[in-house]
């Protein structure tokens, strides 16, 4: 089995920016069974998406600010 991780920088908490070499990130890995689900950890959570959702409420919330 091959396992993929990958950490996103996080930018603001509750609004707020964050800034430093300590940044918190969001982990997100493949699933052990089902490739088409990801987990997803942050601040000691875990919790698993479909990935195709969350790629698509991804895109629509970037389609939201077209002036």
């Amino acid at each position: 089995m091959i396992k993929v991780k990958n950490e996103v920088p996080i930018y603001e908490v509750d609004g707020k920016e964050i800034k430093g070499i300590d940044s918190p990130k969001l982990v997100v890995e493949s699933h052990w069974s089902c490739n088409k689900r990801v987990k997803l950890k942050l601040d000691g959570k875990e919790i698993t998406v479909i990935g195709d959702d969350l790629v698509a409420a991804i895109v629509n919330a970037q389609n939201t600010r077209r002036w």
